[in-house]
């Protein structure tokens, strides 16, 4: 995966605070202390037999043996078949793919293992009574050993770590187009920081309201398959009585909502090449590459990225659903060496699927991938599509390519790099 460049944020006063990734640079220098709750951190040692040693790392008056009892059980212990679950990960930074560790036995640095799996994750591990605000210690992986590639020794490993300091939260959405002659998975992500998802959630509500002034904004959603398509729209309970003004009134005010919170929403498009595979291997790979891409430039400045989808299975009266084919991709990589070395030892939960449109957010994500998805399959048929990509203002693309993963913010989708036009 190739990344952008790399730059060193500074809060109000001048002072730099974190070093990170151009891309994030527009939120995070505006709203570096918004909704933080700054955790501190117990760091745990542990090998592949257990726990080792432990020790702190806050200016704390318990003694990490009073939480140890209390440390909710791992994941082995309430997901069925983790051992079995496979990594889906295919790309990773230069920084990762390249890693190295000393090996005292060679006297030289050794290529880390990144592949090793283990049979829990070493992810961050929180005591049962955690609280973010009473009680927010947690446990952090400081070391462990692994076996050296060449001489087969012990290598004490020290994998990355950065202090939780701010989560964002990310609401996805997918568009699958199979009737092209290349046919892709576009995943879209919008979301930040807590004020700036109310700001846009506000603004849809009010977009709705000057729409269907008689109706309760959160009682519908926008829905962009049903809005586009006039049969669809027909059958629909709002949308049937909308004619082409006020279709286009909708579809301009989505646009602006997002173009003009360039400077505050993330907005992110993953386009996959399905190819051979099946349609649930790509998906499960096109998930995990946008989740890698996302956690690592998240974390790497001590920020927690929090993932909200729409589920497609029935959801019913619960909150969320386990989509399996996800489950397994993100658990399973969770399990590989290499996910340390993402995460940067900053907690991450497992990506959450609910009922379809049931955040707002979720509509601006249908909408994001509906309209890169659409202006792509119109590429392929040689034709423009009537919703230009380019009325986002600048979106974070990536694509797999030749070389690894391809990511650029951009204004309007690259679809002459993404697919060329001699291979259609």
């Amino acid at each position: 995966m190739r990344v952008c460049q790399w730059i060193t944020l500074k809060d109000s006063t001048g002072a730099a605070v974190h070093t990170g990734p151009a891309w994030v640079n527009h939120v995070l220098q505006r709203d570096l202390s918004a909704d933080s709750q700054l955790s501190e951190s117990l760091a745990i040692c542990q090998t592949d037999s257990g726990v080792a040693s432990c020790s702190v790392t806050t200016e704390s008056e318990n003694s990490p043996a009073y939480y140890l009892p209390h440390v909710r059980r791992l994941r082995g212990n309430v997901v069925p078949g983790l051992e079995q679950m496979e990594s889906a990960i295919e790309f990773l930074p230069p920084q990762i793919a390249d890693a190295k560790m000393y090996c005292p036995s060679c006297q030289t640095d050794v290529p880390v293992p990144l592949k090793k799996a283990f049979p829990e994750p070493y992810t961050p591990v929180f005591p049962r009574d955690y609280n973010p605000v009473t009680n927010n210690k947690f446990w952090q992986l400081v070391a462990l050993e692994v076996e050296c590639p060449t001489c087969k020794g012990k290598v004490r490993l020290e994998p990355p770590r950065k202090r939780w300091t701010k989560t964002v939260t990310l609401y996805g959405d997918e568009a699958v187009r199979e009737t092209v002659a290349r046919p892709f998975v576009c995943i879209a992500l919008v979301g930040g920081s807590n004020h700036f998802v109310e700001s846009a959630c506000d603004r849809v509500n009010a977009l709705k309201k000057t729409l269907e002034p008689e109706r309760e904004p959160t009682s519908w959603r926008f829905h962009m398959a049903d809005l586009h398509s006039g049969q669809k729209r027909k059958r629909h309970k709002i949308f049937a009585d909308w004619d082409r003004e006020k279709c286009a009134q909708a579809v301009n005010g989505l646009f602006n909502i997002i173009a003009e919170s360039n400077d505050s929403l993330f907005v992110f498009a993953l386009i996959y090449p399905i190819g051979g595979s099946s349609m649930i291997e790509a998906k499960r790979k096109a998930h995990m590459a946008i989740l890698c891409d996302t956690i690592y430039n998240f974390t790497q400045l001590g920020v927690s990225p929090r993932y909200t989808f729409d589920a497609d299975k029935a959801v019913g009266s619960n909150r969320s659903v386990i989509q399996h084919w996800a489950r397994s991709a993100f658990l399973g990589s969770e399990r590989q060496l290499m996910y340390l070395y993402l995460c940067h030892g900053v907690p991450v939960l497992e990506p959450q699927f609910v009922k379809p449109g049931s955040h707002i957010c979720l509509e601006l994500s249908d909408f994001a991938a509906f309209v890169v998805a659409r202006e792509l399959h119109c590429w392929q048929n040689r034709r423009e599509s009537e919703y230009p990509s380019s009325q986002f203002g600048n979106v974070y693309y990536s694509w797999p390519d030749k070389e690894g993963c391809a990511r650029e913010r951009i204004r309007g989708v690259p679809r002459d790099r993404i697919f060329p036009t001699n291979a259609f």
